[in-house]
Order: C-alpha cells, then structure tokens, then sequence
C-alpha cells in the first residue's frame, strides 16, 4: 500500500489518508506531513514534484514540459502514469525547445509509439496531433496499423488534426474509420461520448451531414449533453451557410459564366466539405479565368493531396510561396507531401517555417 501523501493536500489540496479520515480528523494537513516526515523520511518530494508536473500539465504551462518528458521516458514508471504524462504534454503549445536539457519531447513521444503499453501509444498518438507534429505523419500513418484498437483510432484522429487527407487508394485510413464506426454502432451504441466521438470523426472526414445525424441521436440518448448540443448547433450552420453560398455562387455562375471569383470560392468551399474532384476542377478553373490567389493555389494543393496527386500538391503549394512567401497553408501542405513521400530534411524544412509563420496552435 502506498504511504499518503498529505504535502500534496497542502499543494494542491489532494485529499490524504492522514487528517481527513477518522485517524486525525482533528489535525491540519501541514501537521499531517511534519508527522509523516518524521516517521518515514523525505519520501513525499518526489511524489509532490510528479502532482506539481501534473497540474502544470493540466492548466498547459510549459514548466511542466520537463518533468513530463522524464516522467514518460522512464519504464520504472508505472504505465498509466507515463500514459498521463504523454497526454498532458499534448496540451503545452510548442513543448520542443532547442536550448532545452531534455531529449525532445515529440522524439519522446514518437518512440512511445512503439511502447509495449497499448495505454502508453494511444496517448502518445493523441498528443502528437494536438501539439501539431507534422513530422509524426508517417509515424501516425504506421500505427493504423496497431494491433490495439484504440490505438488505431487516436491515430486516426490525430492524422486528421495534421491535415492528413487520405486518397481514395488509402484502404488503411478507410478501414479504422469503418472499425470505429461499427465499434460504437454495435457495442457503444447507447454511450453519448462514444456517439459525440463518432460524430467528431465525420466531421473528420469532412461527412458534416453524417456528424449532424450523430450529434442529434446523441441528444436524443441524452438532451443535457453539453458538446453534442453545441457541436450540433455548430454543424448545422455552417450546412446552412454552404447550402446557401452555394446556391448563390451557383446562380452567379449561371449569369455571368466568367467569372473566375465565382469558381473559385465555389472550389474552396468544395475542397473544405470533401468534394476533392470538383474542388480541383473549379480551382484550375479559376486559375485559368485569372482568380489564382494564395488561399485558391493552397486549396488546389489540398485537393490534389485528398485525390493522392501529391506531384501536383506540392505545384500548387509552390506557386502560392511565390504570391506569399510566409504562407501557412502553402508550408504546411509542402511539409507534408515531403513526409509522407519520406523526405524528412525537406519536411522538416518546411514545418519550421509553418511554425514560423505564427498560425500553429494545439489542436482541440
């Protein structure tokens, strides 16, 4: 049995055995940990240095990068400490600090995907999507593959918050998303949180109709929950501003057939919702009416990569760095091509320079 630790009740007001039971009741906690002390050494310093790491974790301050990082790294920690551990670093905004005496904490997490533990790797797959890893895709990519099926669907989640599009030619993408279907259909059917999961995972996959279905079954399971209903209400108007734009967009096209504006919002809006082939016609469309801007060359580019034409990408890409050279969406969608085909100096080239230009931000 582990020995209470009252100076963690006087940090951060854990309860303790000592003084909140029948034993001293009457006493404080600060008593509580002078007798312990005094009884059984300086034995709480350790175990208060891994509660203050983990509140640091919890409220997203970068103190706690370090001990999390020594905490993960080390096998004589019991395992769902070090899987805490990973996932509390997936909340610090850019854990990786170059002048830092600790092995980098997204190489940390990267070799945790190989842990033993399925607990430890589901974790670890989590917090590399959330701190935005773009150089863990081919990582993420390989642990669709996980013999645990949690795992499999972190990973999954996490690629998606990378910008991962899987091409029509990806059956691994398509088969743990089905598996995670299926898993909450059939076994989690009646579980609001596995639905609102299942909802998160078609909006994912850019299938908004089929997150709206979700996020309503889920409420009639349970009207209180609180992010069903507000991904709910989230959902369902943005269908009602794509319907709308569309139609407008539509009606503009059919009056005037020129105008190369109109094609290109009508192409981002059906690259955002999925429609990767129309996306990449009405984009080029665009381009050739005169309306090629940096934000319709990057959604070219995230077309191509959703329809697997990675050549292609990385030209869109390329051509928006020439109209914007600190273009976010351009070095994103070039780090990632260059992962995912295995060029790693070139990727992380190109994700220094993503992170550079001030739009990363963890994922929710």
């Amino acid at each position: 049995m582990s020995l209470p630790v009252p100076q963690n009740t006087v940090r951060f007001g854990t309860p303790n055995a000592c003084n909140q039971t029948g034993c001293h009741a009457d006493q404080t906690p600060d008593w509580a940990s002078q007798r312990a002390e005094e009884w059984y050494g300086a034995y709480q310093t350790p175990r208060v240095q891994k509660a203050e790491a983990v509140a640091w974790g919890r409220a997203g301050d970068p103190r706690a990068t370090e001990p999390l990082t020594r905490i993960l790294m080390d096998p004589r920690e019991g395992p769902f400490l070090r899987a805490a551990a990973a996932s509390l670093l997936g909340r610090i905004s850019q854990i990786s600090d170059p002048q830092s005496s600790i092995p980098d904490p997204v190489d940390i997490l990267l070799a945790s995907l190989r842990d033993p533990h399925p607990s430890i790797r589901a974790r670890s797959a989590t917090a590399l999507g959330r701190v935005q890893a773009l150089r863990a895709l081919r990582p993420l990519i390989n642990a669709l593959r996980d013999p645990n099926l949690t795992v499999r669907i972190r990973a999954a989640f996490s690629l998606t918050a990378l910008g991962y599009l899987p091409s029509p030619s990806d059956t691994t993408a398509h088969r743990v998303f089905a598996e995670h279907e299926a898993w909450v259909n059939e076994i989690l059917a009646d579980n609001p949180t596995a639905r609102v999961t299942l909802g998160k995972a078609y909006e994912g996959q850019r299938d908004f109709q089929a997150a709206l279905r979700e996020y309503r079954a889920t409420l009639r399971l349970d009207p209180n929950e609180a992010d069903a209903r507000k991904r709910a209400e989230a959902v369902g108007g943005e269908i009602q501003k794509h319907d709308g734009a569309t139609a407008m967009l539509s009606a503009v096209l059919s009056a005037r057939g020129a105008d190369g504006r109109a094609y290109a919002a009508l192409g981002i809006i059906a690259e955002q919702w999925g429609d990767y082939g129309q996306a990449a016609e009405r984009l080029t469309e665009a381009i050739r009416r005169g309306a090629g801007t940096e934000a319709v060359f990057v959604s070219l580019g995230d077309a191509c990569r959703g329809l697997g034409r990675s050549e292609e990408a990385a030209r869109a890409y390329r051509q928006a760095l020439t109209l914007n050279p600190q273009s976010p969406g351009a070095s994103r969608g070039l780090a990632l091509v260059a992962y995912a085909e295995g060029r790693e100096e070139e990727g992380r080239e190109y994700e220094e320079r993503y992170r550079n230009s001030g739009k990363v931000q963890n994922a929710k």
